[in-house]
């Protein structure tokens, strides 16, 4: 099933500040989202309705929209294993409204 993405300001300029390499990787993946759909990427759920995209080293946090849409909250680097308790709570944040 495809879907739109959405970014919310704070998640393109999250984006903006990484390296071009990992700008492109985050890229193919929305890209797969939008052509293919979630299936064909590597999804975790986060708890509360919330989900990470897994593109390489990079996550991005979002959540499901009315329709077909995902909202992308925020965007980072994987430094360890697990999702930092900080970014969950960003992310909480950012997308209480949708």
């Amino acid at each position: 099933m495809k879907y739109e993405t959405e970014l919310l300001l704070e998640a393109e300029e999250e984006i903006n500040k990484l390296d071009d390499y990992y700008q492109e990787i985050i890229e193919e993946a929305y890209k797969t989202v939008r052509d293919k759909g979630i299936e064909y990427l590597e999804i975790n759920s986060l708890g509360n309705k919330i989900y990470e995209i897994k593109a390489g080293k990079t996550r991005s946090v979002y959540k499901y929209k009315k329709g077909q849409i995902i909202v992308i909250a925020v965007v980072f680097l994987k430094k360890s294993q697990e999702t930092p308790k900080r970014i969950l709570k960003l992310a909480q944040k950012r997308l209480k409204d949708i």
